[in-house]
């Protein structure tokens, strides 16, 4: 009887709205027996609601055996639902979901690779930082491009020789992202030291126009952000 209470629960997650709550509270009593249910609206539910409400559901209750179906739902068709409500429920799990992650980022396409990118920057401790540096050594131009920017949306002094080396190479698109990070992480005063050490020369560097070269658009801006990060470390 109480799992066709459960059955009845979840099939009203299609029809309630307003008052979903006392709904939502009445899956979560049922814990880890709730999972397979929920798993299976997950996948096979039309109806974006319901997916996304399985999504936080199978976040709160916890029980690992919801983390491939949670990352499968990184790549479904509702990116402004169902896809961050994913990434949410994954990110509550925190090591045993770092660990799947981390274990599918070998021989994955690069699908599957930037899905699992964006989680390792909700995670963000060491094996996953570890795991983004790397990745943004890749030999796939939008592999190495989403580590390098997630690795610039984490923000720390400690990357700040990855954005120097980005600034050296001829990536365009990378150094646009590793000059904007370095921007951002001047404007922290305990990173003014690293950027004094390794960064300012490269940073000099672009603030002077080749002579009679005329700098292209991307150049130019190189240079303007260059310049308000100098006059930021010399104002400090």
């Amino acid at each position: 009887m109480p799992e066709n209470e459960l059955a009845a629960l979840i099939a009203q997650l299609e029809s309630v709205y307003a008052d979903e709550h006392p709904v939502l509270d009445g899956i979560l009593a049922y814990g880890s027996e709730a999972v397979e249910p929920l798993i299976a609206q997950l996948q096979d539910n039309d109806e974006y609601g319901v997916r996304t409400d399985a999504c936080v559901l199978l976040g709160k209750i916890g029980d690992p055996l919801a983390i491939p179906a949670l990352f499968e739902a990184l790549f479904d068709w509702d990116i402004r639902h169902v896809r961050p409500q994913a990434q949410i429920a994954l990110a509550n799990f925190g090591r045993p979901a770092l660990e799947y992650v981390l274990a599918r980022l070998d021989g994955g396409d690069t699908r599957t690779t930037t899905a699992c990118i964006y989680m390792l920057l909700a995670f963000a401790g060491p094996d996953a930082i570890s795991a983004l540096i790397r990745l943004a050594a890749s030999p796939v131009f939008e592999i190495r491009l989403r580590a390098a920017e997630a690795l610039c949306r984490l923000g720390e002094c400690q990357y700040l020789d990855l954005l120097a080396d980005v600034l050296e190479t001829d990536d365009g698109v990378l150094a646009h992202f590793a000059i904007h990070a370095i921007h951002q992480l001047v404007e922290k005063s305990h990173c003014l030291a690293e950027v004094d050490s390794r960064v300012a020369p490269i940073l000099n560097n672009i603030r002077e126009p080749n002579s009679g070269e005329a700098a292209s658009p991307m150049r130019q801006v190189f240079q303007q952000t260059a310049i308000r990060i100098l006059e930021a470390r010399e104002r400090s």
